[in-house]
């Protein structure tokens, strides 16, 4: 890009500064190599003092990869590594004696409050200074603490002579603060020091603002505080992209995302896997929300000297650029580091990683021994006799319980039997959650369906078993947002779905939980009838009309009424209560009052639309309502209705599987997700008629043709014959075919499958009644 340097910026210095750049950089200006960064996620300042022609038009150009290096974490991951310049650029132009930030990109400001867990609190402020002029200088370094209204509480100041080419730090110590507010959640109370360099003539060369906040926190094997007050952390983790933007938010929707997150009642936040925008922290330290903030060394490492130096660099700069911000109460450096070990595992493998991990712990305490140090591992890692889980101050843990492995209520017993045989070691939940698609419902959900019913459930398990134990430190769900992921399939191709919003940022009703459960019922009372996205059910049996409706609140009970009728008052149990709710054909208005000692504090209401399908089979001149099509779950047959005859596989997800295929040639991935197999015909008892039977198949074993060869008809009427998926189209690609077919003698539709090789398989059964 073009710049121009004006003649008076001549004996000045000149910096490009890059909030984050993916992840290799070259920066050059005026085709000159001005400098250059490794890592994408922390910022860097490149000095080009030297190559800026002063008066004229100067070209800059920036050169960046973010091709896999075996050097640079992170090696893989479960999210997107997005490209190029995604953050703010700054151009800074400073006098030749300024705050040295050049180096690791921090403000070269630090500041540190000894003494406020004992009652006597001071500033302690740090100020590095160089001088980049031709003769020595008479410096001085002056912080004012201002509170949140902008007087003064305190000033420090110092002078020292510095050296040309000398780097030098300031150090001071105010006088005790009387009466100083903490910093938390609950009164994210936030002072601001204002740091100037003078010369000796009291001009001021730089300036800079921090933010300050008093507060300390401690973790042991009984949980965690907050200025000497025990507090389970209730928090969150969070990935900074969005669709059509990939990484490169603009501010705003940073700040809109910590809005969210503060509105959803969470006074935490872990910010995976890698340092973020600077105006997230800033949005944290306003909002009152804790943070865990880690760099990206995340499932594997490379034996090797460079980088070890990247990941102590990453960490390095991390900690400076963020130092002064209250939120930050963990700083993390590795998540799931076990997780992908090289195969074939190089010799000496695990004994590298815990001399890095250690490495890592001994950098962040050199640098910052005020806060707590985290690393998160999977499943089945800690303590496992690698050495890893001991080093870190706070033992992080992602569990899955009910979605990868077990089932949803053995999260107690395992967190027991960990806090039992470790009771020193501070134990968080780093991560908990699992995938959901606002598109896919189901009355009685199960693990791997990607149900937003099932997400309800597994978070409402979870979250009752991790507030039950006051040995935790806590908690984090993941994700608060639905966020990118290449290498996933599931039922949104490239989208990880465990957050409580959608990628674009809609709630799921899961979210609503999390307000239910964290927000105070006297500040804001709330009740939320939690189905907005399955406002459109259907039916073909009359038990269908009978229907699961899931409410959240934070008041003591709830009365729901359909089409103006009571359905029923319940206490909450868990901030939930569920009710079978009789749907009828056409629109069924649900609203719900919540109660507060009898009286009403707050209410909902919703539209279901149900469209009763028996009529379709006992009535020729009734039809499926296709507007807002509805498909219903596959089932045995029944005389007077539909479903499968005779013996058969059900294929589904199950928690074996990591991810989910991409299925091609459709929209729908979750109907073609799932399967039955080896059936011998489905049959449907509807009126004598015309039909038109659509089938949906896809193949999902075989790539090599002639595994698996299947004909269906349906009344003796091909739809197709001898079909082989792996040869026609490959695996992983949805196939439908449509006959028209007529039904009479009052024998109703039998759809019949044969194998030549393999067996049969179908993923979707459509009928519709023709003129």
């Amino acid at each position: 890009m073009p710049a121009s340097a004006a003649p008076e910026e001549e004996r000045r210095r000149l910096f490009l500064y890059f909030e984050g750049a993916n992840q290799e950089a070259d920066v050059f200006v005026n085709g000159e190599r001005a400098g250059g960064h490794v890592g994408g996620y922390t910022a860097f300042a490149v000095d080009i003092t030297e190559q800026v022609r002063p008066g004229g038009e100067n070209t800059v150009a920036v050169r960046l990869t973010n091709q896999h290096d075996r050097d640079i974490p992170p090696l893989s991951a479960d999210f997107t590594f997005y490209g190029g310049i995604y953050r703010d650029v700054w151009l800074v132009s400073t006098a030749p004696q300024h705050l040295a930030f050049e180096k690791w990109a921090a403000s070269g400001v630090y500041l540190d409050t000894p003494g406020v867990a004992d009652g006597e609190p001071k500033v302690r402020a740090r100020a590095r200074v160089v001088n980049e002029g031709r003769v020595p200088q008479q410096l001085t370094v002056a912080h004012r603490i201002l509170d949140a209204e902008g007087d003064e509480v305190a000033a420090v100041r110092s002078e020292k002579r510095v050296a040309p080419g000398q780097t030098v730090e300031f150090a001071q110590s105010s006088r005790r603060l009387a009466d100083v507010n903490l910093w938390s959640p609950e009164n994210p109370y936030l002072y601001r020091v204002v740091t100037e360099v003078r010369g000796s003539d009291g001009q001021t060369l730089d300036r800079a603002e921090s933010p300050l906040g008093f507060r300390w926190v401690s973790a042991s094997g009984e949980g965690f505080r907050l200025n000497g007050e025990e507090r389970l952390i209730k928090g969150t983790n969070r990935h900074q992209d969005y669709p059509g933007y990939g990484n490169a938010l603009p501010d705003r929707f940073h700040e809109r995302d910590m809005r969210l997150i503060d509105e959803d009642g969470f006074d935490f936040v872990r910010l995976a896997h890698y340092p973020q925008d600077p105006v997230v922290l800033d949005a944290a330290d306003r909002r009152g929300l804790m943070v865990w903030e880690e760099t990206p060394i995340v499932n594997r490492i490379t034996q090797s000297e460079d980088f070890t130096e990247n990941s102590l660099q990453m960490v390095e700069e991390m900690v400076r650029q963020h130092y002064n911000h209250p939120s930050i109460v963990i700083w993390g450096y590795m998540n799931e580091i076990l997780l992908e070990p090289p195969e074939p595992r190089p010799d000496g493998y695990v004994a590298d990683v815990l001399e890095l991990t250690e490495q890592l712990e001994a950098r962040v305490d050199s640098l910052d021994g005020r806060r707590l140090t985290g690393t998160a591992q999977s499943f089945g890692k800690p303590f496992n006799g690698s050495g890893i889980s001991t080093v870190p101050d706070v033992l992080g843990m992602n569990l899955y319980f009910g979605w990868y492995y077990q089932e949803l209520d053995n999260l107690g017993d395992y967190l027991d039997r960990l806090h039992a045989e470790h009771p020193d070691t501070p134990l968080f939940i780093s991560e908990y959650g699992v995938g959901s698609d606002e598109r896919v419902h189901a009355a009685d959900p199960q693990a791997f369906d990607f149900s937003m019913e099932y997400q309800q459930r597994f978070h409402e398990a979870d979250f009752r078993q991790l507030t039950e134990r006051s040995y935790m430190v806590g908690g984090a769900v993941w994700n608060q947002f639905d966020f990118g992921s290449v290498l996933r399939g599931d039922t949104r191709v490239a989208i990880n779905q465990k957050g409580l919003y959608t990628y674009d940022r809609q709630p799921k009703e899961t979210a609503f939980f999390y307000r239910a459960q964290l927000k105070d019922p006297a500040e804001e009372p709330m009740v939320r009838i939690a189905t907005r996205s399955w406002t459109r059910r259907a039916g073909s049996r009359p038990g269908d009309r009978t229907q699961p409706v899931t409410i959240y609140s934070n008041l003591d009970r709830v009365a729901l009424f359909h089409n103006g009728e009571p359905v029923g008052t319940k206490p909450l149990d868990n901030a939930t209560a569920r009710f079978n709710v009789p749907f009828t054909d056409g629109d069924n208005a649900l609203r719900v009052r919540a109660l507060r000692n009898g009286d009403v504090a707050a209410d909902d209401d919703v539209t279901v639309h149900y469209d009763d399908r028996t009529t379709f089979f006992e009535d020729a001149d009734s039809d499926v309502n296709e507007t807002g099509l509805v498909w219903e779950t596959d089932r045995a047959y029944e005389d007077g209705s539909w479903g499968y005859v005779g013996p058969s596989t059900a294929r589904r997800p199950n928690k074996s599987w990591v991810t989910l295929p991409y299925i091609r040639s459709t929209p729908d991935d979750p109907l073609f997700q799932m399967a039955r197999d080896s059936l011998k015909a489905y049959r449907f008892d509807v009126p004598d008629g015309t039909y038109e039977v659509e089938l949906g198949v896809t193949e999902y074993d075989y790539d090599e043709p002639g595994k698996r060869v299947f004909s269906a008809s349906a009344n003796g009427v091909s739809i197709f014959d001898g079909i082989d998926l792996a040869a026609r189209r490959g695996r992983y690609h949805a196939l439908i075919r449509k006959a028209e077919v007529r039904a009479t003698g009052g024998e109703g539709l039998t759809i019949r499958f044969e194998a030549t090789a393999g067996s049969p398989t179908v993923s979707t059964i459509r009928v519709r009644r023709l003129p």
